[in-house]
């Protein structure tokens, strides 16, 4: 009797705990999690639709109500074959463990400002070729972009001031690492991320006033003297490039793109103003309109052929200009979609939106929700969600 009571008295005891396990929910692809102690936010544990070029949305609405994207669970797109892109929303401000893990033909990455946290191993063996840490996050963990083998640029926020064991490990690619932290950045005991000699020639832009303050590589590695007062120093010396980073620059995420004529294509970069100049003007160019026009951060093809692209930002400090950008346009399809119905682009995946459409939800390139119908939508690019699909739209 005593053993039937314990029983039933430790049955008591779980069944609140099992009560506020949290919902688990299957949306649009996504395996959602609604947070214990923030219950009107989800956390994304898994993904199984078929998207290449995925934008994650910043919130998504079940049963009337709205929940807030905040984190990425642990290995919740873990080695998806399918994703060449993808945009994370402002307001996530969690990547979990593996996260990313695997997803080598993953080659663009963007990650919003809010972001603060990043898991061991989150992004390792990747394909992104350009990673841009915002100025939120304070540690680079464990083999965070360990063996994402063509990544070529990193730009470090300003808060990153923590780079844990192989968090940098094994780049070979690397040409260009922006380190815009006003301290020099710890790199824990015996961690030497930078151990690759290809990696060591890269070129490192960091603040003007600490450039002389960062150790300089021996012409004998193995003459490296360990102390305490260098110990977070040591993982520096595997470079010799140093430079001093612009005022402003831009990034590109993309550096390529294919589009049809008449269709459109966003451009993926960033401008970072570093030193806070006063931005005058910005001009986005490319070399044979005949091909294609730049405006606004969008392509249009206009004819088939290849041209090269760039924004130039005019600034109280001079103009600066960005890396260029390959342009693509093919000739356009032959078929002619229905009157008065949705015409899905050849190459890029677009619609053009010639009436509304009805039970849709339609969100920025950024994943912001912006209503369920487009008729008032300035002219762009947008993404349609409708019957649990989703794809890109333009709206003229």
């Amino acid at each position: 009797m005593k053993n039937i009571i314990s029983a039933i008295a430790l049955l008591t005891c779980l069944v609140p705990v099992l009560a506020q396990e949290p919902a688990t929910i299957e949306r649009d692809g996504y395996t959602l999690r609604v947070l214990a102690d923030s219950p009107d936010c989800v956390e994304i544990t898994g993904y199984h639709g078929e998207e290449t070029e995925l934008t994650v949305p910043d919130l998504f609405r079940l049963d009337g109500t709205a929940y807030k994207v905040t984190s990425i669970g642990r290995q919740a797109f873990y080695y998806n074959r399918n994703l060449r892109e993808v945009i994370l929303p402002e307001g996530l401000t969690h990547i979990g463990e593996m996260a990313f893990t695997g997803c080598h033909d993953l080659s663009v990455l963007v990650l919003p400002k809010s972001l603060v946290s990043v898991a061991p191993f989150a992004f390792t063996e990747t394909g992104v070729r350009t990673a841009v840490v915002p100025d939120g996050v304070g540690i680079l963990d464990f083999a965070a972009f360990l063996n994402s083998g063509s990544l070529r640029t990193i730009v470090l926020g300003k808060g990153v001031n923590d780079i844990r064991n192989a968090a940098l490990g094994k780049l070979p690619e690397l040409k260009e690492l922006y380190v815009l932290s006003p301290e020099i950045p710890k790199i824990r005991k015996g961690a030497v991320p930078f151990v690759d000699a290809v990696c060591s020639d890269a070129a490192v832009y960091v603040p003007g006033g600490l450039q002389p303050k960062y150790p300089s590589r021996p012409e004998n590695r193995r003459g490296v003297k360990r102390s305490m007062t260098h110990e977070f120093e040591d993982g520096w010396r595997y470079f010799h490039d140093y430079r001093t980073v612009p005022d402003l620059f831009t990034v590109l995420y993309k550096d390529r793109y294919s589009v049809g004529a008449g269709e459109s294509a966003r451009v993926l970069y960033e401008t970072i103003n570093y030193g806070g100049v006063t931005v005058y003007s910005t001009e986005w160019v490319c070399d044979d309109t005949d091909v294609a026009t730049v405006q606004d951060g969008f392509i249009t093809g206009n004819g088939s052929g290849t041209s090269k692209g760039r924004v130039k930002v005019m600034t109280s400090e001079g103009m600066f200009v960005s890396p260029d950008f390959d342009i693509a346009v093919t000739a356009p399809d032959t078929e002619e979609a229905p009157r008065n119905a949705p015409s899905r682009g050849h190459e890029s995946g677009m619609s053009l939106i010639y009436d509304n459409g009805a039970g849709t939800e339609i969100y920025s390139l950024d994943g912001i929700y912006l209503g369920d119908s487009p008729a008032n939508l300035a002219p762009g690019i947008y993404i349609e969600k409708s019957d649990g699909e989703s794809r890109k739209i333009v709206v003229k």
